[in-house]
């Protein structure tokens, strides 16, 4: 942990106060090299085998190491299909108008968003920080995964799945939830 700039023994959030979220996250590549030798070896154990992967939406590098190894990759989103259109739309959108207090969420503009509603880093992101980096590396991956699986329901959430649809339009999504 501490060569990610975390305190010792830091393995999950629960440890780490919410400036510290994009170190561990970040942190989350170093298993890369791990990951790769268990899915090169389930590939091993059984080569007709179907191997697939799903990752958290913070596991984007996961999906190159499917690639490698020639595993189907989707991507769980925790969140419903409205909340994460909004939260990859403002970070596709970064940097994001500093003088208004709401704003149109590009490229959905009958969506306000107020800056009063956004995450200090969020607000504060300029496309080049830390977590404008991270996120940016995750949106790509999620553009590039066989499938989004969200949690909602088509019937609670069709706009937001909509929008996602939109978004990630390459990308078959299916609501789980």
């Amino acid at each position: 942990p501490a060569g990610h700039g975390l305190p010792a023994g830091a393995g999950t959030t629960a440890g780490i106060s919410s400036h510290q979220l994009i170190n561990l996250f970040a942190a989350s590549e170093s298993l890369r090299p791990a990951f790769r030798h268990l899915v090169a070896g389930l590939r091993a154990a059984d080569p007709g085998a179907d191997v697939h992967v799903m990752a958290d939406m913070f596991l984007g590098w996961t999906l190159d190491v499917a690639r490698e190894a020639g595993a189907s990759h989707s991507v769980l989103l925790t969140t419903g299909g409205y909340g994460a259109a909004v939260y990859f739309s403002l970070w596709r959108s970064v940097p994001l108008p500093a003088d208004d207090d709401a704003f149109p969420l590009p490229p959905f503009p009958d969506v306000t968003v107020r800056r009063s509603q956004l995450t200090d880093h969020l607000a504060a992101a300029d496309g080049k920080d830390a977590w404008s980096t991270f996120v940016s590396k995750q949106i790509a991956a999620l553009a590039r995964t066989d499938a989004l699986l969200v949690n909602t329901a088509e019937s609670l959430e069709p706009k937001g799945l909509a929008m996602l649809r939109q978004l990630f339009d390459a990308v078959p999504i299916y609501p789980v939830g």
